[in-house]
């Protein structure tokens, strides 16, 4: 393998696991939100229906 496609890969991967921490940051830091809309997501579901 060169090292063209060397530097790429780890450019690609380097850029892939920022992405992977930054969403789960994101995640993490809006836990309680998404608790919210998790418990009204499952009334919804679970409601009988009409």
């Amino acid at each position: 393998m060169n090292n063209h496609y060397k530097s790429l890969s780890l450019t690609i991967g380097a850029s892939a696991l920022v992405i992977f921490l930054l969403c789960a940051w994101l995640v993490g830091s809006h836990a309680p939100a998404l608790n919210a809309n998790d418990a009204a997501l499952r009334s919804l579901v679970n409601a009988p229906p009409h």
